[in-house]
C-alpha cells in the first residue's frame, strides 16, 4: 500500500477531530462543490470510529454543504478572515479535551494551529495534522506527525 495513503492507526480511546473545511477544500475557490470531495478524502486519509467527535469549522458560504457532508458532526461557522479557524480554535478547551480524549486530529494546514497543538501535546494528547500538502505551514508540520489528505478527485465546475 502506498505510504501517502495508508491509513493512520489510532491507539486506543476517543479522538476529537477540527477540521477547517475551507482549507481542507483549498479555499473558496473550488466553491460549495469542493466541500463534499474533501470530506471523502479526509474520511479515506483518517479513521473516524463511532465514538470520536468531529468538530467542522467554516464560513457561512461552505456551512450548508458542510452540515450536510458529515451529518452529525459539531458544525461552527465562523466570519471573516480566518473565520474557521477561530471558530475552531474558540470551541476547543484544552483541559477538557485533555480529560475527554487521547488523540486530536488537526484537519488543517494553517499555522495558526500551532499553538493549540503545543498546549495539547503539552497535556500528553496524540496529536496529528491532516492537510494538503502543498498548503502545510513548516511550523505545523515540526510540531506534530502530518499525514498528507488523499488526492481529492477534480471537481467540474458549473460555467
Amino acid at each position: 500500500m502506498d505510504r501517502r495513503t495508508a491509513r493512520v492507526q489510532h491507539p486506543s480511546g476517543r479522538t476529537l477531530h477540527l477540521l477547517d473545511v475551507e482549507n481542507l477544500a483549498g479555499g473558496t475557490a473550488g466553491g460549495v462543490a469542493a466541500v463534499a470531495p474533501s470530506l471523502a478524502a479526509y474520511r479515506s486519509t483518517i479513521t473516524v470510529a463511532c465514538a470520536d467527535h468531529v468538530v467542522l469549522g467554516t464560513g457561512p458560504t461552505f456551512a450548508c454543504a458542510t452540515a450536510d457532508g458529515w451529518p452529525g458532526a459539531r458544525l461552527r461557522v465562523g466570519h471573516g478572515v480566518d473565520g474557521a479557524d477561530h471558530a475552531l480554535l474558540d470551541d476547543v478547551d484544552a483541559d477538557f479535551t485533555a480529560g475527554h480524549y487521547s488523540r486530536v486530529v488537526v484537519g488543517s494546514g494553517d499555522h495558526i494551529f500551532c499553538g493549540l497543538v503545543c498546549e495539547l501535546r503539552s497535556r500528553g494528547l496524540v496529536v496529528l495534522v491532516v492537510a494538503r500538502a502543498e498548503s502545510v505551514s513548516r511550523d505545523l508540520r515540526r510540531l506534530a506527525p502530518f499525514r498528507p489528505l488523499a488526492r481529492i478527485e477534480p471537481v467540474a465546475l458549473a460555467a
